[in-house]
């Protein structure tokens, strides 16, 4: 198997290396990722940027030493999406995580996530899944809009709408539990 690989060069080098060590770039990814169960996915998109690659290389550890460097690339890349996406998500929908007393901020964020849960359900059918898709996978409004068949535009109105009516509701919340707080016990 050396030998044929030695014969090959460039992409079709990086081709033969990749079907080769795909189970080791499967269990390396693995390890790396949380959840480990996006490996497949990482890998795959290894395969899908194969013929994107200008690289000249003629032997095969420089070709794994490039896939590896690639299933890197993408698992940083995906960690800086996760983070984007959970800052966006944060600042999206403000829940208290914390209060003074530890218990009572999970009960604070879990009310709260109720009331989401509850807007969400009031929201009309598409917008929920639109908010998610945004907020949550970082896609666009047009990506959103190709895989829901609808216009962009759409898509925009009902992200905005979806926010400002989660926020209304959290606000509302936030007002009624300050007013029953003043009135005291």
């Amino acid at each position: 198997m050396a030998g044929a690989s030695a014969a090959l060069s460039g992409p079709a080098l990086l081709r033969d290396e990749y079907f080769r060590i795909r189970p080791l770039l499967i269990q390396f990814v693995q390890r790396q990722m949380r959840p480990p169960d996006l490996a497949e996915d990482v890998v795959n998109e290894i395969y899908l940027r194969l013929d994107r690659v200008d690289e000249t290389l003629s032997h095969p550890a420089a070709a794994k030493s490039y896939l590896y460097r690639m299933a890197v690339n993408l698992i940083t890349d995906d960690a800086r999406r996760a983070m984007y996406r959970n800052e966006r998500l944060a600042q999206s929908f403000p829940l208290q995580a914390e209060a003074d007393d530890g218990h009572e901020g999970s009960s604070i964020a879990r009310s709260e996530l109720a009331i989401v849960a509850d807007a969400f359900a009031e929201l009309p059918e598409k917008a929920p899944d639109m908010l998610i898709y945004s907020r949550v996978h970082g896609l666009t409004h047009s990506e959103i809009a190709a895989k829901m068949g609808v216009t962009t535009s759409l898509v925009e109105k009902y992200i905005a709408r979806a926010i400002a009516h989660c926020r209304s509701r959290l606000e509302s919340s936030d007002a009624a539990s300050e007013a029953r707080a003043a009135n005291g016990p």
